[in-house]
């Protein structure tokens, strides 16, 4: 009989990799950690990465094409973000419009960017063609923006407010046991290898209240539901180191790779030791 093939569940901030929006060494790196299983997502990690990735870059477009100048656009978004929220970087944002010659016209750069938006999602859908089971219940992750590209930008903000609103009565809190003493959550936040671990802080929070919470609330404790929702024959290639923990108290089998940025480092030390030892 023959052995069954890896399964890999690709987590959120590895995704980027996954769909070509990285360095080139990053998504080498990515390709030689997984090249020998299958590829995996989940309905809630393509939720993450809907409002992580597509949606952050589907706003930015509305901001800019709402106004009269890219550059002063592009300072207020900036202005926008905390350092600790995911977010569309600018100075990228800035290159990229920069190369399409889109820097003079607040029109012509929202359709950039939301042109990248609807690749980026092509290009997730394709890579992940197989889902794990939907256990946790999402009810948004598998939703799709229907683009008419005579009216691109009305549509993808369409989508971004449907998408962005919130949930009633969601599915997830049931997978986390809201409410229930035996639930999930409730074994997750008294563990005490987890229990610093930001978004089991926030879960703690969440059931500490015992009332039912909406999608602002889910986007705190995106780590802890992946980490719960993982099959236990299911690899799941992370880049946060947090996975490593919850991993270790779940019994799961995973796969850390390094950051882009840790890439980057390597790449730029190799150089310098090699001058030294010269």
């Amino acid at each position: 009989m023959a052995e069954k093939a890896k399964e890999y569940l690709i987590e959120t901030s590895v995704v980027p990799a996954a769909v070509g929006a990285s360095t080139t060494a990053h998504i080498q790196h990515y390709a030689d950690a997984v090249r020998d299983g299958r590829l995996l997502t989940s309905t809630y990690i393509r939720k993450e990465f809907l409002l992580a990735f597509f949606c952050e870059l589907v706003y930015a477009a509305f901001f800019i094409g709402q106004r009269t100048s890219v550059r002063d656009s592009l300072i207020l978004l900036a202005q926008r973000y905390s350092p600790r929220k995911i977010k569309v970087d600018m100075t990228a944002i800035a290159i990229l419009l920069e190369e399409r010659k889109a820097m003079h016209s607040p029109n012509v750069a929202a359709e950039e960017l939301g042109s990248l938006a609807i690749k980026w999602l092509k290009s997730f859908d394709r890579v992940f063609r197989e889902k794990i089971p939907n256990e946790v219940g999402c009810r948004i992750g598998d939703k799709r923006p229907s683009i008419d590209y005579n009216t691109m930008l009305k549509d993808l903000y369409a989508f971004y407010e449907d998408f962005t609103d919130p949930v009633d009565d969601c599915p997830v809190n049931d997978f986390l046991g809201v409410g229930s003493p035996n639930g999930r959550g409730q074994a997750l936040i008294t563990e005490k290898k987890v229990q610093k671990i930001d978004s089991v802080k926030e879960l703690a929070k969440l059931l500490a209240d015992e009332e039912r919470f909406v999608c602002d609330d889910c986007r705190k404790i995106g780590d802890a539901v992946i980490a719960l929702e993982q099959p236990a024959d299911v690899c799941l290639v992370h880049i946060d180191h947090v996975y490593t923990k919850f991993c270790s108290f779940l019994r799961r089998e995973h796969k850390p790779i390094k950051s882009a940025i840790a890439i980057d480092n390597e790449g730029m030390e190799a150089p310098d030791k090699q001058s030294r030892a010269g």
